[in-house]
């Protein structure tokens, strides 16, 4: 089975400057959430600014920590919230707890109650 990558783009927020997180379609965090925990990877902090301004590490790390958007990749099963895995969300800045992947990334675990959107692409006709 092929993997899907969700492309990599660019925005910019009142945070910082954020690199759309890239999801593979399984959860790879080693991490199983319960009850009605989520886990999300959250939108990375570029180490260059789109102007070519390099971003030390220490602060790439705090930006990233301060992201309001992500990728869910794994849900509890008592959410009962209408997401799906693979599903970008807004959720609290600095919420949940930051959980270490097997995979080396940073994961965070949250409440269902801290997601507060769902993006939903507009469609192209």
């Amino acid at each position: 089975m092929k993997e899907k990558l969700i492309p990599m783009s660019r925005f910019k927020t009142q945070v910082g400057e954020y690199q759309k997180a890239q999801w593979t379609g399984t959860n790879e965090s080693g991490w199983e959430p319960l009850g009605e925990k989520v886990i999300i990877y959250p939108d990375q902090a570029p180490e260059m600014t789109s102007g070519g301004i390099h971003i030390t590490a220490d602060i790439a790390a705090r930006h990233t920590m301060a992201a309001e958007a992500g990728i869910v990749v794994a849900k509890g099963p008592d959410v009962n919230i209408q997401i799906e895995l693979g599903d970008r969300v807004f959720v609290e800045r600095f919420g949940g707890q930051l959980a270490p992947g097997h995979d080396g990334k940073i994961y965070r675990v949250m409440e269902q109650a801290a997601i507060g959107a769902v993006y939903k692409p507009k469609e192209i006709k």
